[in-house]
């Protein structure tokens, strides 16, 4: 009977341990923009960006496509607002892109220093 009380009780041990790891490990933000973001403005009318849980990719209709690796995504409220910054890397180093998400009109991403572009969600571009 000795025996199966040190299993149960390794056993218990090794369920706290799991738990409290669990609670105390850093948790991902809720992601609402994951999709493919398109903006009317002039310099960006024929761009796309798309985010999904791997990956950041830049695109334009002709074709250029650039593609990253997220590796972390940033959740924090300022002056009344949601900013979320993406961390993503390729062979030069890190990177980032930090934005404002609204939820508003099925989604809106204002860039950081750059509010005044509006990006909404939207299809990637039709190419040939």
């Amino acid at each position: 009977m000795g025996k199966r009380k040190r299993m149960i009780g390794s056993a218990l041990v090794l369920f706290v341990v799991a738990l409290l790891y669990w609670s105390l490990t850093e948790k991902p933000p809720h992601i609402p923009f994951y999709g493919v973001w398109r903006s009317s403005d002039p310099p960006y009318g024929d761009c796309y960006m798309e985010i999904t849980p791997e990956e950041i990719v830049f695109g334009k209709a002709d074709n250029t496509i650039d593609r990253y690796r997220i590796t972390k995504i940033e959740e924090q409220p300022a002056n009344g607002k949601q900013y979320y910054t993406v961390h993503y890397a390729d062979q030069d180093g890190d990177m980032k892109i930090s934005f404002d998400y609204q939820s508003q009109n099925h989604g809106e991403i204002r860039i950081k220093n750059q509010e005044h572009i509006l990006w909404t969600p939207s299809e990637p571009l039709e190419t040939e």
